[in-house]
């Protein structure tokens, strides 16, 4: 989802009297690792044998402890940050099983896998998890559910962990429960492909009254009184988020009875969002910004490089969904497929493209690109020389003929 943990890290100059500078809800000074109080600080410099020293601190969108993934998503994008500042590079995948191993092994944390890898690759996945690997596939249609999802604080953070390992130690008595829960998995991704999200709402409600099993601290007499309130007012189901005892709830509501359920819930605080694609990204490196994501009406876009000679963008389009007709009268530019189908146009000619697909687009020449793939279509555009601003824009169905690309208006 939309909302984010941020982290800025550097290399802390010689000329202060500590080594470590690190802010969060407190504020560390210290001059060795060991002595840092902050587990996945100290835990994350040790793995990456990070021996410099540092200057870290944490903004973020959501509280701790409150169901939502934030301490994995702090450990993620930590790992990803101090990894880049070493000019060391992983894969997504690479970089959640690194955070797993710093809070599963190392901090010691009774926490799963489900939330770094989330936060490392985003989008909406069905996430397999292996004794050596884990697997992701992206679920088509996912993001048509979000329309359907209302969010709401409802207080009272707690520690994951304490509630985890209650659940883990339950385990065993816990077996027919839990394997109830992963065949819910399949039967919510099959509801969500043929567009059934009536039943995906049902599915949801039963699978909240599975996990009230796992543990008699999943839920509390006021978390209950909420999910009561929301369903008397129109709410068709819906679960406590994260471990369990408070923190974020989700309700699936139908468009039309949003409005009373926000009403009868008007004593938790509503916070609207949306599904987020990108997983873990550094968006400023030095003097260049990397992977800041511009929403576009067709999907979205980021720089990812830029040097004197090239500009390297990534593109994401949504299905039956496609760009302007424009040209770049003083650059080229090669677009290759690396996800999904697209009909791309350029000139006069219709090309159907798919994965590793490429063309060539010379300075001058009209062309466009529109997602056929039900999934959508990931491209990569690389134009030479770097020049952010070359664009003319055609024929447009967004109403967007003849405007200026940046900012986008």
């Amino acid at each position: 989802m939309d909302k984010y943990c941020y982290l800025i890290v550097r290399e802390l100059p010689p000329f202060f009297p500590h080594q470590h500078y690190i802010s969060y809800r407190e504020i560390e000074t210290v001059n060795t690792v060991d002595e840092i109080r902050h587990p996945s600080v100290r835990e994350t410099l040790k793995f990456l044998n990070y021996n410099k020293g540092s200057d870290i601190r944490h903004a973020g969108d959501l509280p701790a402890r409150a169901g939502m993934g934030t301490s994995s998503s702090f450990t993620v994008g930590l790992t990803h940050a101090i990894s880049t500042l070493m000019g060391k590079t992983y894969k997504k995948m690479d970089l959640a099983m690194n955070s797993i191993h710093i809070e599963q092994d190392l901090i010691k944390e009774n926490v799963g896998s489900q939330d770094q890898v989330t936060a490392a690759i985003g989008g909406f996945n069905k996430l397999s998890f292996y004794k050596s690997q884990v697997l992701n596939k992206s679920i088509s249609n996912g993001d048509k559910l979000e329309k359907y999802l209302m969010l709401f604080f409802a207080g009272f953070p707690r520690t994951a962990s304490e509630i985890a390992k209650e659940q883990i130690d339950n385990i065993k008595n816990n077996k027919s429960t839990l394997q109830e829960m992963y065949i819910l998995v399949d039967e919510a991704i099959n509801y969500i492909k043929a567009e059934d999200y009536l039943g995906f709402g049902n599915l949801l409600g039963y699978n909240w009254s599975l996990k009230k099993k796992l543990s008699k601290n999943v839920s509390t007499e006021y978390v209950d009184f909420i999910y009561n309130n929301a369903i008397k007012a129109g709410a068709l189901s819906g679960k406590l988020l994260g471990a369990g005892n408070g923190g974020f709830m989700l309700f699936f509501v139908e468009p039309d009875k949003q409005d009373s359920v926000k009403k009868a819930l008007s004593s938790c605080l509503y916070v609207p969002f949306k599904f987020e694609n990108t997983g873990s990204q550094i968006i400023y490196k030095g003097n260049e910004v990397f992977d800041t994501i511009v929403d576009k009406p067709w999907g979205y876009e980021s720089i990812i490089s830029k040097d004197d000679n090239t500009a390297i963008w990534k593109l994401f389009l949504k299905y039956n969904e496609k760009t302007s007709s424009h040209c770049h009268p003083n650059k080229d530019t090669l677009m290759i497929v690396i996800d999904g189908s697209v009909i791309f146009t350029v000139g006069n000619e219709t090309l159907r493209m798919s994965k590793f697909d490429s063309k060539l687009v010379k300075a001058g020449i009209y062309h466009r690109a529109e997602a056929i793939s039900k999934n959508g279509a990931n491209i990569i555009e690389i134009d030479s020389p770097p020049l952010l601003t070359d664009i003319v824009r055609g024929e447009d169905k967004y109403g967007r003929a003849g405007k200026s690309y940046f900012p986008e208006k």
